[in-house]
């Protein structure tokens, strides 16, 4: 009676032992499942709103982030058709600018970069455009010379187009606050980037 009950305790451990490995197996293959479904629904996003504004692209994986530079390493280069100076896009707006390209590889300068200028301009009824620089990784600056022009919290900031390669009216951020500089005639309007880093790993390249 002893040796058949150690045997039915024996035979329950296996079971349940059999059960959570399964459970665990379900577990993961859910996870890959969710992750999958995010990545197709990521690009199939980010495909949509290129095909719709912008006429060449090439859609490229994140493989690699220096955070001390703000530089994103992207799997495409001189073979894929890119060059320095290409605006990289994901489903937000403007993620940064190719900043070097070998033959399969390129670095993208991130728009949060203290290395980053470009043109830039707070969209309203009379644009407001100026140079849009990186203060802080949560804060970028559109300095410009108007004192006068109507602006507010929360005005939408977009590229002005005057970047050599940057087409105009990829979004960029929404203005947080506003500086006045009497002396100089100047304004320096601080804008909160959508940016958000660790939450895309796709992006598209305009050429």
């Amino acid at each position: 009676m002893l040796c058949s009950s150690v045997y039915s305790s024996y035979e329950l451990s296996n079971k349940y032992e059999d059960i959570q490995k399964k459970n665990l197996e379900l577990l993961s293959k859910n996870q890959q499942f969710n992750l999958l479904k995010q990545k197709l629904k990521e690009i199939s996003l980010l495909e949509k709103i290129i095909d719709k504004n912008y006429e060449k692209s090439i859609v490229a994986k994140v493989v690699g982030y220096q955070p001390y530079e703000q530089i994103i390493t992207l799997p495409v280069g001189r073979k894929k058709g890119v060059s320095e100076g290409n605006p990289v896009v994901n489903a937000d707006g403007l993620v940064g600018v190719v900043s070097t390209v070998s033959d399969n590889y390129s670095q993208v300068l991130l728009i949060n970069s203290p290395r980053i200028k470009i043109g830039a301009m707070i969209k309203r009824d009379m644009p407001i455009a100026g140079i849009l620089t990186s203060e802080s990784p949560g804060c970028l600056v559109l300095e410009y010379q108007n004192d006068l022009a109507p602006l507010k919290v929360d005005d939408l900031v977009v590229t002005s187009g005057y970047s050599e390669k940057i087409p105009k009216d990829i979004p960029i951020g929404k203005v947080y606050d506003i500086e006045i500089d009497t002396e100089f005639g100047s304004r320096k309007t601080k804008v909160f980037p959508f940016l958000k880093l660790g939450k895309f790993q796709y992006v598209g390249v305009l050429k």
